[in-house]
């Protein structure tokens, strides 16, 4: 846990953020709404961790009321 704490912070920080940005702008132009939805989540997790931090995440109730894509949305799919 301690190095998850660590190591995540820069990838979840600012610099991730502006990658997956650009990732969604570019799924944007190329019109594959279903993968730019997932960015957009990941967008928004990012958004999150950098306001609240990991421990807000680690609530399980939490992450999956933000993941609108999580397992337990869809039970009978793998996503």
């Amino acid at each position: 846990m301690k190095a998850i704490k660590c190591d995540l912070g820069p990838l979840l920080g600012e610099v991730g953020l502006w990658v997956l940005t650009n990732y969604s702008n570019r799924l944007k132009e190329k019109g594959k709404t279903e993968k730019r939805k997932g960015a957009l989540i990941a967008i928004d997790i990012v958004k999150n961790y950098l306001e609240n931090g990991l421990d807000y995440l680690s609530k399980e109730s939490k992450y999956h009321f933000i993941n609108k894509l999580s397992p337990k949305k869809f039970p009978d799919q793998l996503i």
